[in-house]
């Protein structure tokens, strides 16, 4: 007599629900995918390590791999050539590489908002993004929210220098502006005892994602392997806004230069500015709204970023988001 098995789809909602998941002997093989980080592991990255930690990656059948990328790595061609399964980055990038016939897919909003945005000393006279007219801001050279801002605001005697990834020199130069993670920089100032300011490109109308991108391969093969990592996924930012213990444990045991007071920082940032949660429901873990990608794409069109019209909609999916969300 052969032995029966739960199906997959019930053990994935079993442990959607908290409830143990029964061994069985004889089933059915993890699949193995990966997924590349678009930094080394941090706080931002919480919600995968802790659904890889607590095994929720495993209830849904997937043996996930999870891969850290170094500063200023192109993720997004590792994910369209196949070399990664799938890779975090933003949405404004998954649109520019759709429009350029790369074919990737953003199916999960990992982040509900880009944490992007400018820090400044607190007695700098910069108080608004109009402010920075005259000033140099240390930034990564053509970034579309910086380039959006820069014409929004008129920009026409800003400065730019290229982003070092250091604190040294805004430490060193109090009249120094640069780029920022309101999850990161900010905070870790702040504990250090220098006092700071940040403005945020969210607040002057450049909303975007930070995104979980796959390519259209992966996709038409494998859409119950994206449906179960995505919802695991989900189920792991919803425990790491409560419960980070056994995600930063593993954080820190991959990345050294972490720490956990830099942890607890960058996630307070995260519940304070509903950046997981989208609001102050907690609804929107991993949504995908089709006006705010609608609203990117109209501004990188304005900017000449993109420079032909294209079906951006094929640069997002809903399909592979939990019922509640779709």
């Amino acid at each position: 007599m052969r032995r029966s098995t739960l199906p997959q789809a019930l053990l994935t909602i079993l442990a959607a629900l908290g409830a143990p998941v029964p061994a069985a002997a004889d089933a059915a093989p993890l699949k193995h995918v990966s997924v590349m980080l678009d930094w080394y592991p941090e706080a931002e990255n919480g919600g995968y390590f802790d659904a890889l930690v607590n095994g929720y990656y495993r209830a849904a059948g997937l043996d996930v791999e999870v891969i850290p990328a170094a500063p200023n790595a192109a993720v997004e061609p590792q994910v369209a050539l196949g070399k990664v399964d799938f890779g975090l980055g933003s949405s404004d990038q998954t649109l520019i590489a759709r429009a350029r016939g790369i074919p990737l897919v953003q199916v999960m909003g990992s982040l509900q908002h880009d944490p992007v945005g400018v820090m400044m000393h607190d007695e700098s006279p910069v108080r608004s993004f109009a402010d920075l007219e005259g000033h140099t801001v240390a930034t990564q050279p053509g970034v579309p929210w910086f380039l959006f801002v820069v014409k929004k605001y008129h920009l026409d005697h800003v400065r730019v220098s290229p982003l070092s990834f250091d604190y040294a020199p805004f430490l060193h130069d109090p009249q120094y502006i640069q780029q920022c993670f309101i999850t990161s920089e900010p905070p870790i100032m702040k504990h250090m005892g220098v006092k700071v300011r940040w403005l945020w490109a969210k607040d002057a109308g450049c909303d975007g994602y930070m995104a979980l991108d796959t390519s259209d391969r992966f996709l038409a093969a494998n859409p119950e392997a994206v449906r179960a990592f995505v919802a695991a996924t989900i189920r792991g930012w919803r425990d790491y806004l409560t419960r980070p213990a056994s995600a930063d444990a593993e954080i820190l045991r991959r990345n050294p230069a972490m720490n956990q007071l830099q942890l607890d920082l960058s996630r307070q940032v995260m519940i304070d500015y509903h950046l997981v949660d989208g609001n102050a429901a907690g609804t929107e873990i991993g949504n995908v709204d089709a006006k705010r990608i609608e609203r990117q794409y109209h501004i990188l069109r304005d900017l000449g970023i993109i420079s032909h019209d294209f079906d951006y909609q094929a640069a997002y999916s809903r399909d592979y988001l939990p019922p509640g969300l779709n």
